[in-house]
C-alpha cells in the first residue's frame, strides 16, 4: 500500500512472492515520485524520519539504515537487531531503502526478483551495485538509526513471514528495554497500535 494524499491507494497482488509484490508497487510509482521508501506492513518510524531522509537524498541516489528494533506482541519482549554479519556487514537492511526514481529508471522500476527467494533485499542490492558500482556501501549511504537520530520499531505477531523468533537468533541482535521506544512515539500511541495489530486475525 502506498499513502497519498492522507489516503491509500492498493495495488492488488499476491502476497507470495514477495519480489513480485514489491516490483508491482514499485512499477505502479513509475513516473510518480522523485524517490520512493520501501517500507514493511509491520514497521513505525518515528515522526522526523521523513525529514532527515529527505533531506539526505537532495544529494544522494540511494541510502538506508542497517539495523532495527523488533517487539514481540506476545510478551512485549524487545531487541535490536544491529544489521548483517561477513560479506553483508553495512549493507542496508530492507525497511527503510529509499531510491531516487533516476536510478529506479536504470534497473527498470523492479528492484527485486519475481520468483521465489529468501534473500530479496539481497537480490536488490545486486542490482544497486550494478549501476552503482560494488563500493556503494562504502560511500556513506548505509547509516545507523542512532546516527541519524530517528527510530524505526517493527511489531511481530506470529503470522509474520519473518518471526521474532529468528531475528532475535541472529547474531547481531541483542535484548533491550522497551522504555527507549517512549522517546520516539506517545505512549498512548503505541498501545493503541498494539491493540489494532493484536486485534488482526491470525
Amino acid at each position: 500500500m502506498i499513502a497519498i494524499n492522507e489516503g491509500w491507494v492498493t495495488v492488488p497482488c499476491e502476497n507470495m512472492p514477495l519480489g513480485k509484490k514489491w516490483n508491482a508497487g514499485y512499477e505502479w510509482l513509475k513516473g510518480k515520485c522523485d524517490a520512493v521508501i520501501c517500507m514493511g506492513s509491520d514497521a513505525w518510524v518515528s515522526d522526523e524520519w521523513l525529514d532527515m531522509y529527505e533531506k539526505i537524498m537532495l544529494t544522494k541516489e540511494y541510502m538506508g539504515v542497517g539495523d532495527h528494533h523488533y517487539i514481540n506482541l506476545a510478551d512485549g519482549e524487545t531487541v535490536h537487531w544491529r544489521g548483517y554479519v561477513g560479506v553483508r556487514d553495512g549493507e542496508t537492511i530492507g525497511d527503510g531503502r529509499a531510491i531516487r526514481a533516476s536510478l529506479l529508471d536504470e534497473i527498470g522500476w523492479r528492484p527485486y526478483d519475481a520468483t521465489p527467494t529468501l534473500a530479496p533485499d539481497s537480490v536488490m542490492t545486486q542490482k544497486l551495485e550494478a549501476v552503482l558500482g560494488p563500493t556503494m556501501l562504502a560511500k556513506g549511504i548505509s547509516y545507523t538509526l542512532e546516527q541519524l537520530g530517528i527510530m524505526m520499531v517493527s511489531f511481530k505477531t506470529p503470522v509474520n513471514l519473518n518471526s521474532f523468533e529468528t531475528i532475535k537468533g541472529l547474531p547481531k541482535t541483542v535484548k533491550v528495554s522497551r522504555d527507549w521506544i517512549f522517546a520516539h512515539f506517545p505512549e498512548d500511541e503505541v498501545a493503541d497500535l498494539e491493540r489494532l495489530i493484536g486485534s488482526c486475525p491470525s
